[in-house]
């Protein structure tokens, strides 16, 4: 949960710097459409964010699993 905050925080404080429109939010094709309806950079940035993380998380699960010194 904490990258997908971080990429919604870093949304509204500095792409969007604190200026939402609530009407344009529940509309289709409105401002903050996306193609598709799919921001494809958030994904990027949420994969790009949370695959470093993958081998503390895998360790957490299971503490006999193998994943290097990558978890410390």
């Amino acid at each position: 949960m904490g990258p997908l905050a971080g990429i919604m925080i870093c949304d509204y404080y500095i792409i969007k710097q604190k200026k939402l429109d609530v009407r344009e939010l529940y509309r289709s094709n409105s401002i903050y459409w996306y193609s598709g309806g799919f921001n494809w950079r958030a994904f990027v940035a949420f994969f790009v964010v949370i695959t470093p993380l993958m081998p503390g998380f895998a360790k957490s699960i299971d503490p006999n699993l193998n994943v290097g010194n990558s978890w410390q």
